[in-house]
């Protein structure tokens, strides 16, 4: 689930807040929940959070 905070032309940076949730009855945690930052730039996409269990996300796209 996300939400873009404003409206950017083509071209500008683009901002999306998410919120991630996994649910897994049999893990060690039910459910983990992840807020993070994905911004876009172009051809760049660059993504980052924290999970409810300290995890770090991290993810580069770059489309060609």
């Amino acid at each position: 689930m996300g939400i873009a905070p404003y409206i950017g032309d083509y071209g500008d940076t683009h901002t999306w807040l998410m919120l991630e949730v996994e649910h897994n009855p049999k893990g060690k945690e039910e459910f983990i929940v992840t807020p993070l930052i994905r911004l876009f730039k172009d051809v760049y996409m660059l993504e980052a959070g924290v999970s409810s269990n300290e995890d770090i996300l991290l993810n580069a796209v770059i489309r060609f």
